[in-house]
């Protein structure tokens, strides 16, 4: 009875949000009391199993609808920018930052997951560009970065992973080989760089709508384990639904600041 009493409250835990879904757990529940309660049949109890299995499927398939849905309204989102948009970080309230980090930290994850690879190797961090058109990381906008020289990085538009990202208006990886090639920065700017950083993926955070220009730079990177551009390609796919994570998470702050 009190294995009952556990499956049921933690069932109706995780299904709050869809009322239909609670009812439908609870008889199950209530069935599953009566039936115990009467000493029933061996196969009453496996139909039982059965139904609670199916049950917590459909709450599934429920819970990831939702999270499509959501991330559908995300494409639509839209806001007008100065060139500097490092300066957007100045119009964000508390809750808005906060929920970024959590963008942040939630992105790093699926990239660790995807790449099989220990959590506390992979970081993430935000860039603007300022009036000067260089690339700066969003103070307060990182995850991870516990070097007080890397959060100083800057580079021009077009250079190194996230400018080029930045002025493309694309998805861009680098891979250090003894070097970062075509994704190379100024000595002085690299000299900050974490010494065991590996690679690096940088995806654009688009204003929305039509215009869909470049604002801020998403980077997700990994430092001591190594892995190849096939790998971080795969890791890729996972990162655009958090850019438009974070687009929506601009529009929807800016807007209410402009009515």
């Amino acid at each position: 009875m009190d294995f009952l009493k556990s499956i049921g409250i933690s069932l109706a835990e995780g299904v709050k949000k869809n009322p239909w879904l609670s009812a439908l757990i609870l008889v199950i529940v209530i069935t599953a009391v009566v039936v115990t309660s009467l000493k029933a049949p061996a196969y009453i109890y496996l139909a039982i199993a059965i139904a609670v299995v199916i049950a917590i499927v459909v709450m599934y398939c429920v819970g990831i609808r939702s999270q499509k849905e959501q991330i559908a309204s995300y494409r639509g989102a839209t806001m007008s920018v100065d060139r500097d948009t490092i300066n957007l970080v100045n119009k964000l309230g508390n809750h808005d930052r906060q929920t970024l980090l959590t963008a942040l930290k939630g992105a790093a994850e699926d990239v660790a997951e995807v790449l099989g690879i220990n959590p506390e190797h992979v970081r993430a961090n935000l860039f603007g560009s300022d009036s000067s058109n260089r690339m700066r990381m969003l103070a307060g906008l990182t995850y991870q970065m516990n070097r007080d020289e890397e959060l100083t990085i800057s580079m021009p538009v077009g250079y190194g992973s996230t400018g080029r990202c930045f002025q493309r208006g694309k998805p861009n990886i680098a891979i250090f080989r003894g070097g970062w090639g075509e994704n190379a920065i100024e000595d002085e700017e690299l000299r900050k760089v974490h010494p065991d950083l590996q690679w690096i993926i940088s995806v654009p955070v688009l204003s929305g709508g039509e215009e869909r220009r470049p604002i801020w730079v998403l980077n997700v990177d990994g430092i001591m384990e190594k892995r190849e551009k096939d790998d971080l390609q795969a890791a890729l796919k996972n990162l655009f639904n958090w850019s438009q994570m974070i687009t929506f998470i601009l529009a929807k702050s800016l807007g209410k600041q402009e009515a």
